[in-house]
């Protein structure tokens, strides 16, 4: 029996050597590597599967097709073909008998450490990667994977020196040097990161990536002029250059003297005209430039041949920034009628939230945030609405996502450290306002959080003389009311209702404004103002604070349903019966009842979070535009779909204490409902 294996055994080892020095197989090696070596997984995967099909013991051939399966997010099957690979690499000694294989131990066992990491098991890649170093210690993109590693789990210190150590033994290796930059700009260390990111651009040159670090690294530098060209070569190289386009007017606005001729002579050469004209118009609304802005968007209309929604959507900021909220809201809603985008989610958002509607503000701002997850201004925005809904917590988390995308965003920390009070936020905030801007400057106020008037005085000075117009004369306003200083404070508040200032709201609920509200001299400005502008024009009406609003008292009649009350309302102006049950802390409907409305027009197809036709799942909601209860209005309830088709609209106690202070009067069966 022994003699009979040994001959079977040594039979197979010959069949297997034979079949892996088959001829037609090594061009077929080739050319999948060379398909892997341009990211075209599938035709490797393809290549491969074929090739294994006649040559099913070659390990090289498991091995490429690993390769190219992790490249397509295969992970699972990616690790079974290099466990496989591995296995026949050591079980029948292919070094021995297949020479032409170039698949050594080492690129083997990292491979399997890539497996698992992107399966989540990071011990077991490093414990992979230590063999992979044992068997060849001078592999590059070991240490490249192991310095990955070390930075997600926040270890810089051994990211930075396995990073080094890949350099070391490859000096050119462009993902080490990535990493590194990457890890220095985690730690503010942008010199050092833009030196790496050199380094990256000169070993590959077409990669967009160093070019978005470096421009992130110059910015934090204040270096905007570095930071505009890499952004613009980053725009210019993406086919949809959307996500970038906010980073571009950023840095566009921070040196107009020099952005402005070289976008000019873009738009002159027809160089990317749409994005060039876009960018202008985006510019001159952050200066100020509001006609010269809405002048553009037509003019990209006429261009294009008709309205598109970044058109109408970038007339609306305008019209924003003007003051016309009107306008600006038809502008929004035009945009979404087009195309929905998160620009005009955006901008609707923005103006419920001077309404005070911060219900129906923070539908349009998740909307923002879901078409544009990686757009830093909108997780900015969200936080606002967060903040009014006294949800301080989640705006807390919004600041820092927006944190995670730009960490050069200043109004991320002011926001941020007024919620924490944090005395580091407020330095940030300093550091990176090292200009004034034409809208939106903290500055002033952080150095009045951190006890330094003087500094915020001189801050303001540089910023009026920078940018005098409406929103910074209204920063002054409130920055001269803060420090009690009258008569700067009336002046300004005066100056910026001359140049155009018309947000009654922010005036109306501006601590900073408090120490003038008795006095009769803002009385007077404010009143004046307010009724040049047609306040109803510019929502100042919806916009008036509760302290100047009488407090009222409504009775809603209820009958009792077990443990709820049950009263009469209506849905987006249709009547229907509703219960209160004050054990819930979540609001529903019945399927039933949310699909007859949407049948009949009173539910949008749009309000639902998935489409309504489909199957239905726990975490299907609505989105209900007004809920309306003896004439107190409520919008934006959100209410989660349930598939009983007896249930009646129910009402948590979250929900209705937004319609007000609620109280019983169980011996009359009345709901008494405080409200301004």
């Amino acid at each position: 029996m022994k003699t009979l294996h040994k001959i079977a055994y040594s039979a197979l080892l010959f069949a297997f050597a034979s079949n892996i020095n088959a001829k037609p197989k090594t061009d077929d090696l080739a050319t999948a590597a060379a398909e892997i070596s341009k990211s075209n997984f599938t035709a490797a995967i393809n290549l491969m599967t074929s090739y294994i099909s006649n040559h099913d013991m070659d390990p090289q051939a498991y091995y490429y097709r690993s390769v190219a399966e992790l490249g397509i997010g295969e992970n699972d099957l990616a690790l079974k073909d290099v466990d496989l690979a591995i296995q026949l690499d050591k079980k029948f000694q292919i070094k021995k008998l297949y020479k032409s294989s170039k698949i050594k131990q080492a690129d083997l066992l990292l491979q399997r450490a890539k497996c698992y990491r992107a399966l989540g098991n990071t011990d077991g890649a490093m414990e992979e990667l230590s063999k992979a170093a044992l068997a060849d210690n001078t592999l590059a993109d070991i240490y490249v994977e192991m310095g990955e590693i070390y930075a997600s789990r926040n270890d810089f210190k051994g990211s930075d020196t396995t990073f080094a150590k890949a350099l070391r033994y490859d000096s050119k290796n462009y993902d080490a040097l990535i990493g590194l930059a990457k890890n220095y700009l985690n730690n503010e260390k942008e010199r050092e990161a833009i030196s790496k990111l050199d380094q990256a651009i000169s070993v590959d040159g077409e990669k967009i990536e160093p070019y978005m670090l470096r421009y992130k690294a110059n910015v934090g530098l204040h270096n905007y002029e570095r930071a505009f060209d890499d952004i613009s070569y980053v725009a210019s190289n993406n086919e949809d250059y959307t996500p970038y386009l906010a980073d571009l007017t950023n840095a566009a606005s921070k040196c107009v003297t020099y952005s402005m001729p070289k976008i000019d002579q873009k738009i002159k050469v027809d160089e990317n005209k749409v994005l060039w004209m876009q960018c202008r118009a985006a510019v001159d609304n952050k200066i100020g430039k509001f006609e010269a802005a809405i002048e553009d968007y037509t003019k990209l209309e006429e261009i294009l041949g008709e309205k598109y929604a970044i058109t109408s959507s970038g007339k609306g900021d305008c019209y924003f920034q003007k003051g016309d909220y009107n306008t600006a809201l038809a502008m929004y809603k035009e945009a979404n009628e087009l195309e929905e985008t998160a620009a005009a989610n955006a901008g609707i958002a923005r103006i419920l939230l001077l309404q005070n509607e911060s219900t129906e503000a923070l539908v349009y701002a998740n909307k923002a945030v879901s078409l544009d997850p990686m757009n830093y201004e909108y997780y900015y925005l969200r936080g606002r609405v967060q903040e009014m809904r006294k949800m301080t917590g989640d705006a807390v988390s919004d600041y820092e996502v927006g944190m995670q995308i730009n960490s050069n965003y200043a109004p991320l920390y002011y926001r941020r450290g007024v919620i924490k009070k944090s005395k580091k936020d407020f330095e940030r905030v300093i550091r990176l306002e090292t200009t004034p801007s034409a809208t939106e400057n903290f500055k002033p106020f952080a150095y009045l959080y951190l006890g330094k008037q003087n500094d915020g005085k001189k801050s303001i000075k540089e910023i009026l003389k920078a940018y005098p117009n409406a929103d910074n004369y209204y920063t002054a306003a409130s920055f001269y009311a803060a420090i009690n200083d009258t008569t700067n404070a009336l002046s300004s508040l005066e100056k910026s209702f001359e140049l155009g200032y018309r947000n009654f709201t922010q005036v109306d609920s501006d601590s900073n404004l408090d120490s003038l509200r008795t006095k009769a001299s803002y009385i007077a400005i404010v009143d004046k103002w307010k009724k040049a502008s047609g306040v109803s024009a510019n929502f100042a009406n919806s916009g008036q604070s509760n302290s100047q609003k009488a407090l009222q008292t409504t009775e809603v009649k209820f009958k009792r349903e077990q443990q709820k009350f049950s009263f009469g309302c209506k849905l987006n102006n249709i009547d229907i019966s509703c219960q209160l049950d004050t054990s819930a802390t979540t609001g529903c409907i019945s399927f039933a009842d949310a699909l007859f409305l949407t049948k009949y027009g009173f539910i949008q197809t749009h309000e639902w979070s998935q489409d309504p036709y489909k199957d239905l799942n726990e975490a299907t909601v609505v989105t209900i535009r007004e809920l309306d209860i003896e004439g107190i209005k409520v919008k934006g309830l959100v209410m989660k779909v349930i598939n009983d088709k007896n249930a009646k609209l129910q009402l948590s106690k979250n929900d209705i204490a937004k319609f007000g202070n609620i109280s019983v009067n169980n011996q009359r069966n009345v709901l008494l409902i405080e409200h301004y």
